[in-house]
């Protein structure tokens, strides 16, 4: 997230990495849910499931950017 928000900030392409942004937010803020509690605290399905798209978003935002980062030839 910092890194990203980094990124941003330098004036890379910032239109397109907030909603990467917003899917890495989401999926931390649900995956929290995997660890049990006392409380009992559950969060609704739908949310679980949007927060693992989210997570499978920001993955595959990784992913291309570091394939992209071998295959392009630095000048």
């Amino acid at each position: 997230l910092a890194g990203l928000l980094v990124w941003i900030g330098q004036g890379g392409p910032g239109k397109i990495l907030w909603p990467v942004t917003i899917a890495l937010v989401f999926s931390c803020l649900t995956g929290a849910s995997m660890i049990t509690n006392d409380s009992g605290f559950i969060i609704p399905k739908l949310a679980l499931i949007i927060g693992d798209l989210a997570l499978a978003i920001t993955l595959s935002f990784g992913v291309a950017v570091w394939a992209r980062a071998w295959t392009e030839k630095r000048t």
